[in-house]
């Protein structure tokens, strides 16, 4: 070696590439980058929908929050929306997830592949670990699918029991994909639409029993013209409830009303309903629930823990509603159920009722009722009544449509509609997922998370 010093020179250089060659993909792990991530083709595009800005985050953070807890999940980012990737990242983080900052590449850790495509857009959290199928989801569980893009082809083979699936309305032909996802045992359908004006949605022709639920302002002006049920029945959806129903009664669950034991939330609405020619009846609670129960037997079976009316004229009818409470309970078989009528408006703080269409001393009266249950009554003369509930329980929060509830309907802008009735549909939403969160820490008794809230 002290006769060739340029031989120990190269063999030094030689085992310092090596060693570099070896300790580069530690580096990188420990950088938060994965070696194999250029090599694993993106499961899915996580495509969330337009209202999803940076003040309903709250509503994505409770919708991953009521899913399954995978170790790992890959996300597939588009260019531009480095942002919105850095923000679902934290929301996964908080939920339990491991995200790779770095790349957004984490990958679904699987014994077996997921069988999802690019083509269809489609993702299911409910499918990330392969110990837990849908026959086997814990109690309370949500989950949802994607679908953003494909075909009633493409579609096929991709079990949708038990999910909820959220579809943009305008990329489907819904008579051809309802019955489909009915087949394939969906639980309900979520539309949503970003484009504007709203397209138009077809005439649903085919007969399912789906629940179905619009979740923005395009789809709201959409579905507010007269929709032919199968079964002959017309349902004109006014502009401030959120809820599109007509095929199994006033509809939507969690997947969880299909099984016995967990707790199950109904959202439904007090629609006008015209049976036969030129008759009209105005469904009260205890009739909307009541075609709920004769349309599905499944819910004969069930014991059901909430149930909200929105928005409709529940007191209208004379009755009060510790009447109407006990009555609700024992058609449909219920251990509690509180029906609040609400005609609008709200602060994150709990539910606002005006007294449109309802007497100010009726209004008074069930403020006291709700009191009565629980609820606290902010009181106040120039505004609508503002309900909180103590902290742990649950409450419903319609947002941002003050004025729509004392105005003619002729007198409020298109413009401030269609910003008024997305918030409805937002704060909807954020209900329907920190209720189905709640569920889930009462159908699984090892969950122990701290839940403040939305």
């Amino acid at each position: 070696m002290k006769r060739h010093p340029q031989r120990l020179i190269v063999l030094f250089v030689v085992l310092f590439l090596f060693m570099l060659q070896g300790c580069a993909p530690l580096y990188r792990l420990i950088k938060g980058h994965d070696p194999l991530a250029r090599a694993t083709k993106p499961v899915a595009s996580l495509n969330y929908p337009s209202f999803l800005k940076e003040e309903d985050l709250a509503l994505a953070d409770g919708l991953l929050a009521t899913l399954a807890q995978p170790s790992t999940v890959r996300l597939a980012g588009q260019t531009g929306e480095r942002e919105s990737l850095e923000t679902l990242r934290s929301l996964l983080e908080r939920s339990g997830f491991q995200v790779n900052s770095k790349e957004f590449s984490v990958r679904y850790r699987l014994k077996e592949p997921l069988n999802l495509s690019d083509e269809t857009g489609q993702i299911s959290f409910e499918s990330v670990r392969s110990d837990r199928s849908a026959d086997h989801a814990p109690e309370g569980a949500l989950s949802v699918v994607f679908l953003n893009q494909g075909t009633p082809g493409e579609i096929k083979g991709h079990p949708l029991k038990h999910k909820l699936v959220l579809i943009k309305a305008n990329y489907f032909d819904l008579n051809q994909t309802l019955p489909l996802y009915e087949s394939a045992g969906a639980a309900g359908v979520l539309l949503y639409s970003d484009k504007k004006p709203a397209p138009q949605v077809p005439q649903i022709k085919g007969k399912t029993s789906l629940p179905l639920l619009g979740i923005s302002a395009k789809d709201a002006v959409a579905f507010q013209r007269q929709i032919e049920t199968p079964k002959g029945l017309k349902l004109r959806l006014l502009k401030r409830p959120m809820l599109y129903e007509g095929f199994s009664g006033a509809l939507l669950a969690t997947p969880t009303m299909y099984r016995p034991k967990a707790p199950t939330a109904i959202l439904c609405a007090n629609l006008d309903v015209k049976k036969g020619p030129g008759a009209t009846e105005n469904a009260s609670g205890v009739a909307v629930l009541s075609t709920l129960a004769s349309v599905s037997p499944r819910l004969d079976q069930q014991k059901l823990n909430t149930v909200f009316a929105l928005p409709g004229a529940v007191l209208q009818d004379g009755r009060g509603l510790r009447e109407l409470y006990s009555q609700v309970r024992e058609d449909a078989r219920l251990q509690e159920a509180l029906w609040i009528s609400v005609f609008g408006v709200g602060d994150p703080k709990g539910l606002v009722l005006s007294a449109r269409g309802v007497s100010k001393e009726r209004l008074l009266a069930l403020c006291r009722e709700l009191e009565d249950h629980g609820i606290t009554v902010t009181m106040s003369e120039s505004e609508p009544k503002v309900l909180t509930a103590p902290p742990g329980r649950p409450y419903l929060s319609l947002e941002g449509v003050g004025a729509l509830a004392h105005q003619p309907e002729q007198d409020v802008p298109r413009e401030r509609l269609e910003e008024e009735v997305e918030a409805v549909s937002n704060a909807l939403l954020r209900f329907l997922l920190q209720w189905t969160k709640e569920a889930k820490q009462l159908g699984n008794g090892s969950l122990k998370e701290d839940y403040n809230g939305l």
